[in-house]
């Protein structure tokens, strides 16, 4: 039983306010999910001699985000266009940064809540160079090494996503769900241009779409009541994915075998796969 938080944005949005400020923060989440914490971070920036710089920023801890002073101070200054945050409740493998999500390999990154029992029927498909690289015991890294195996054998794992990346997700997926001891797959995945959301079995995901605003805050009504001012932009539209509502905004939640294709580039579009 974890806790998943993923954002997908047009422009760099801070994430304080979600990740630490509001009642329902991953922080506070924490409280119940208290097995390690991790951020991993999408931002499109400049090298010095001016060509374009992108890549994931990871960040991880193996106490409750609450109580851990560096993920308060990492909360308080990240930005980018692309979150993909999890607090740890563990059922599979013990508290170790290895075994902490998400994961981050191949410029893809993967964070997962649910447990897969019977893994290792998987081994096998799972590609010599994927599994050599396996770090942790996790089900979930498992599960992650299967979907970039299966991108490697099409040549899809270094290339921009595509209807051929989207197939092989698909089929993956289909072929794990069709093990009837493999079947909790919520998860989040991202190369960092293209996030991917699944959700399946008892864990829930849901889906919230904010868009440009005329000025220059949002107010985001709390459960409790109060209101918390958000900077926006007229140009800022993002999506947000979460285990949890945890905002009063009108939030979807996602039904059953639902998948999500979210890019980020040309423009921010949401597609149903």
């Amino acid at each position: 039983m974890c806790r998943l938080l993923g954002i997908i944005s047009a422009e760099a949005i801070p994430y304080r306010v979600l990740l630490k400020e509001i009642p329902r923060s991953l922080s506070v989440l924490s409280k119940e999910h208290s097995d390690g914490w991790g951020l991993a971070v999408y931002r499109a920036s400049l090298h010095a001699d001016g060509q374009p710089s992108e890549d994931w920023a990871l960040y991880k801890g193996i106490q409750s985000a609450e109580r851990d002073e560096s993920f308060h101070e990492i909360s308080s200054r990240i930005s980018g266009e692309i979150l993909i945050s999890h607090v740890r409740k563990r059922t599979v493998g013990p508290v170790s940064l290895e075994n902490t999500h998400p994961f981050e390999r191949d410029g893809w990154v993967f964070a997962h809540n649910g447990t897969l029992f019977d893994i290792e029927s998987l081994r096998n498909e799972i590609s010599p160079h994927q599994s050599n690289v396996i770090r942790g015991e996790t089900d979930s890294e498992m599960f992650f090494a299967l979907v970039l195996s299966k991108l490697e054998a099409e040549g899809l794992l270094r290339r921009p996503a595509d209807a051929r990346t989207d197939e092989v997700l698909r089929n993956t997926i289909r072929e794990v769900q069709s093990r009837p001891r493999l079947q909790e797959l919520t998860f989040l995945l991202s190369n960092g241009s293209t996030l991917y959301a699944y959700r399946s079995g008892p864990k829930l995901l849901n889906l919230l779409e904010r868009g440009p605003h005329q000025g220059k805050q949002f107010r985001v009504a709390m459960e409790d009541g109060q209101t918390i001012k958000v900077p926006w932009t007229q140009r800022r539209h993002a999506f947000f994915l979460a285990s949890e509502k945890i905002t009063n905004e009108p939030w979807d939640e996602l039904e059953e075998g639902a998948l999500l294709r979210i890019d980020r580039i040309p423009q921010l579009s949401l597609r149903r796969l």
